[in-house]
Order: C-alpha cells, then structure tokens, then sequence
C-alpha cells in the first residue's frame, strides 16, 4: 500500500463540491437548498462545532442556480464582529450584495445614483453627494436594482459565522435579516446558543431551523451506527484521495469513528493525529497504540472546558431528551459537542461524547 498522506484530511477545511471530496447526506446542503427553493425560507442552519454546517452550507450555495442567486458571505464580511449593530449588518449586505453581483454578473451594471447613495450612506465613512439613505431602504433598492436587471430572479443570502459571535450579538444579527426577508431569502449559520432557551423565543419563532444533524456511530440504545460510519469512511477516503478503502485500514476507520461520536471534524482530526502518530512509528496505517494517544490528545482539551458539576450533568442527561439540563448548561454542552444528539425513532436524544466517558466513570 501506497504511503497515505495524512495531511491531506485538512480536519479544518470545509470542502465543496468542485473539489471533489464532498460527501452527501440525507439532510444536507441539497435538502436545505430546496427548502430554499419552495419558500421555506429564512432559516437558521445549527449544529455542534465540527458537524459540516459550512460545507453543507456552501453545497446548497452551489446547487442554488437558475432562478436563485445565492450570495454567501461571512458576518465578519458584513462588519467588524466587536461593532455588530442593525445599521452596520444591513449596510453590509447591500453593500455585499452590489459587490458580489458586479463581480460574478458580467451583464450587471449599477446605476450610478445606487453607487453615490451607496457611498454616502456608509455609517462609518460617509462620502461624496449621493442621498443618505436608511441601511433597510438602500438593502431594498439594491436588491431590487439587482433582480430588476438580472430578469427578476431571487435572491439568496447565505450568511456565516454567527457562531463566531456572542449570542446577544447573534439576536441582533438574525432579528435585523429577519427585516429583509420580503426582499430576498436569508440562511443564516450559527451554533446551538441562538436556537436554545426561552431568550431566543423572538428568533426561532421568526425563522425555521434547520439542525445538521451528527449520524450515531455505535449500535447501540437502539441507534443503527453502520450509516454514520460509511459516511466518515467515505469523507476519509475522498480526503485521502484514494480509490477505496484498504482493508488494513478499515478497522482504524471504525475506531476511530466510534471515538469521535460522529462528528466529522472530530473524525478527522482524530484520524489526521494518529495517522502522523503511525508515520513518527514508521507504521503505514495507526494501531491500537495511535489511536489511544490522539485519543488522549483531544479528551484531554475537552477536560478543560468542563466546569464544576458537568460531569454529574452529563452521565444525567445520557439516553434522554436533555430537556432536563438547564438551558445555560445545555447550549454550552452541545456548542461544544460535550452532549451529542442524534435522532431515534424520529425523536432527539442526547449521549455524552465518547472521549469524555473515562471521565465519567471516574466521577
């Protein structure tokens, strides 16, 4: 066997469709496209750290063509993440939305009043002697300059990084969009804090949710794990650019999966650390030992994120709903992936990640 490069796993990297080593998933990046397509939008794409929200999301930017534009952009393209006010996120998109259509719509030329009105409104920079416009009236003319000349198509606005932010920002973020839902379609990215606990009642009843959901990987508590490990044997195989798995390397992949609960980054960055670890040992594909030490290498960065009383918190809220764990608590835990959900017999219930497990038992 060939020597495998395991850096080629780029746990960090998101991936698209035209690089080849995207992954398909029953609810995904397609299925949150057509939602989009039939009028389901705005939506909230959620999930723990490391699930695939952005590659899912820039899968669905990719199939969101014909009468759709999808422009994607991240919050920290809107403006700076310390200054997130109203103001400042809408004149981000329309001055997004103008730019990206310049740039990727030969056929597209902006009036010069919408460019000096443009100018002039900048909350932070105003110039040149264009009307100072309201941030939502000027998202409105742009949007509308755009679909106008582009043959009436819709516009889709794929926004990321609201997890990057805290999650009074996030409000602020998702309730100004929320404003321009009647112009164009709006997808936002955020993590479990904005869609979590009764002081986000204002947001999840304005837009639906849309949970990118982690595949169990173990059989067992009535979980079928055989999907969910062919799908992160598959993401391995494409990253690792070979034509099928070799059969040295197959009881690795499973281990691994077990170890990191499903969730694709997880995965790989389990698998990148102790595929290095094999090749210091001069070893083709990770053992048994390779493992454990990756293993111990990121249970140990997850041990440091606990706080008094999680672990009793955790072994608590195993094979249950975890509607039990206080909000504050819970947001924090699947943020983070502590507690992973996964859907059985159409419902959600939550475990506590594997690498955490020995620390469990020792609570």
């Amino acid at each position: 066997m060939a020597q495998l490069d395991w850096r080629a796993l780029t746990p960090d990297h998101p991936v698209t469709t035209g690089e080849g080593t995207y992954v398909s998933r029953r609810v995904g990046g397609d299925r949150l496209a057509a939602l989009v397509r039939n009028g389901l939008a705005p939506l909230l794409v959620c999930g723990p750290d490391g699930c695939g929200k952005t590659t899912e999301v820039l899968r669905a930017a990719e199939v969101l063509t014909g009468d759709l534009r999808a422009v994607r952009v991240e919050l920290r393209d809107l403006c700076p993440l310390e200054e997130v006010t109203e103001r400042r996120v809408l004149f981000g998109v329309a001055e997004r939305l103008l730019d990206h259509t310049v740039d990727h719509q030969e056929q597209f030329q902006p009036s010069e009043a919408l460019v000096a009105d443009l100018r002039a409104s900048d909350p932070v920079f105003p110039r040149g002697h264009g009307l100072r416009r309201l941030p939502l009236d000027l998202v409105q003319a742009v949007a509308e300059e755009i679909t106008r000349q582009l043959e009436g198509t819709r516009l889709v606005l794929l926004v990321d990084g609201l997890d990057e932010v805290p999650v009074e920002q996030g409000r602020t973020v998702a309730l100004a969009l929320y404003r321009v839902r009647d112009l164009l379609d709006v997808v936002l990215v955020t993590s479990p804090a904005l869609v979590n606990g009764p002081q986000n009642h204002a947001v999840v009843t304005r837009y639906r949710v849309f949970s990118v959901p982690v595949l169990p990987v173990a059989d067992a508590d009535g979980l079928d794990g055989e999907p969910g490990r062919r799908f992160l044997a598959e993401i391995a195989r494409k990253r690792l650019g070979i034509d099928e798995v070799p059969a040295e390397l197959e009881e690795a992949l499973g281990r691994v999966a077990l170890m990191s609960g499903g969730v694709p980054r997880t995965f790989l960055r389990l698998l990148h650390d102790a595929g290095l670890y094999a090749f210091l040992a001069e070893r083709e594909v990770p053992d048994e030992e390779d493992i454990a030490e990756a293993v111990r290498d990121h249970a140990d960065s997850l041990r440091r994120v606990l706080q008094a009383g999680d672990l009793d918190a955790l072994a608590a809220a195993a094979a249950t709903s975890g509607l039990d764990v206080p909000a504050d608590r819970r947001v924090r835990f699947l943020s983070h992936a502590l507690l992973v959900e996964y859907v059985r017999g159409g419902e959600v219930v939550v475990f506590p990640h594997p690498l955490i497990q020995r620390l469990l038992g020792a609570s």
